[in-house]
C-alpha cells in the first residue's frame, strides 16, 4: 500500500476499541514473559500517545476525527493489521520481546512494534 493509499485507512473508535483489547493483551504476554512474572497491564494512551511519535504516525495517517488522538490511531492501526491478516498477534508478541530485550523500555518496544506494522502495510 503506497503512501496516499495509507490515509485511506479508516480510523474508527471500533477499530481503536479493538485495537486497545490486542495491545494490552500482548503487551502483557511479552511483559510477562520478558520479565518471567505475571504482568497484566492496561496501557496508557499517553505511552501509546508516545510511541505513535516515536514511530511518527501522523506523517503517515491522518486522523478523520477531532476527538481521536495519536493513541487511539495506535490502537487502530494495531487492529487493522491484525484483522487484515498483516501481522499476527504471536508476531506483535515477539516483536515486542525482541525489543524489551534491547531497549528494556515497552514505549520503545511498542514504537517499534508500530513501525513495522507502517511497513507491512506499506508493503501491503
Amino acid at each position: 500500500m503506497k503512501e496516499a493509499q495509507m490515509s485511506k485507512i479508516v480510523i474508527t473508535k471500533d477499530l481503536s476499541r479493538l485495537g486497545d483489547v490486542i495491545i494490552n493483551y500482548v503487551s502483557s504476554v511479552a511483559l510477562t514473559l520478558y520479565h518471567q512474572k505475571v504482568f497484566a497491564i492496561k496501557v496508557p494512551n499517553k505511552l501509546l500517545s508516545r510511541a505513535s511519535r516515536l514511530a511518527s504516525l501522523e506523517l503517515h495517517i491522518k486522523m478523520t476525527s477531532k476527538k481521536a488522538n495519536s493513541g487511539d490511531l495506535a490502537e487502530a492501526l494495531i487492529a487493522y493489521a491484525w484483522l487484515n491478516s498483516l501481522m499476527s498477534t504471536n508476531e506483535m508478541i515477539n516483536i515486542l520481546i525482541e525489543n524489551l530485550r534491547k531497549t528494556g523500555s515497552i514505549e520503545e518496544a511498542i514504537a517499534f512494534l508500530l513501525d513495522t506494522i507502517l511497513k507491512r502495510i506499506q508493503k501491503h
